[in-house]
């Protein structure tokens, strides 16, 4: 799951290298992934595979689902790219402490 060594990703989570990668805003990128569960929906619904899919209207669970998925996702992308930044801070902070201490 982890990066090889030497690579300069170490430690950094996949999201993360997907995201530096992307063109364009990072918050751009983040929306569109964060409205996949909602291009599942029109997917089921345009297909037919579920049994409300023909009834005219989408279940209000269906929707709260769709939701909370989709705040899960930006939550997780902002958790992410937060606890990297602060892993980061620590990790110089603590180098330059054991150096003083040398």
């Amino acid at each position: 799951m982890s990066s090889p060594p030497g690579d300069g990703t170490a430690g950094v989570p996949l999201t993360e290298r997907i995201l530096s990668r992307l063109p364009g805003p990072r918050l751009a990128w983040m929306l569109v992934w964060a409205l996949v569960p909602w291009l599942n929906l029109v997917a089921v619904r345009v297909s037919g595979a579920a049994e409300w899919a023909g009834t005219g209207g989408t279940p209000v669970g269906e929707v709260l689902n769709r939701t909370a998925v989709s705040c899960a996702i930006l939550l997780s992308l902002w958790g992410a790219a937060r606890i990297t930044d602060e892993l980061r801070r620590v990790g110089g902070a603590d180098r330059g402490g054991r150096a003083g201490r040398r």
